[in-house]
């Protein structure tokens, strides 16, 4: 679990004006609250996150490829791009948002 002072961090990194798409190679382990609502992009590759819950809704591009994921469980709804390859998927029947239009496991 992040410190208050490393999540204040954080929070600062992505305050600024108008992000659209971002790309974070930090080490997360956990993202929920991170992340500004606004964000339509999101590269997570290659960290550590292993819950994706909590990721803001207005995302419509999602990279999770090389994390620690267990389950998909707790995605935006409005992703239309996808990419979970090289996590720790078991099954992802039933918890992927039904608009998806590009999907990689």
């Amino acid at each position: 679990m992040h410190s208050a002072h490393s999540l204040s961090k954080y929070r600062r990194m992505f305050s600024f004006a108008r992000p659209a798409s971002l790309p974070v190679r930090l080490s997360l382990r956990h993202v929920a609250g991170l992340l500004p609502a606004r964000l339509t992009e999101l590269d997570l590759a290659f960290n550590r996150v292993a819950d994706a819950s909590g990721l803001p809704t207005g995302l419509t591009a999602l990279d999770l490829r090389g994390n620690r994921l267990r389950s998909a469980a707790g995605l935006p709804t409005g992703l239309r791009t996808l990419d979970l390859h090289s996590n720790r998927l078991a099954a992802v029947r039933g918890l992927l948002p039904t608009g998806l239009r590009t999907l990689d496991l």
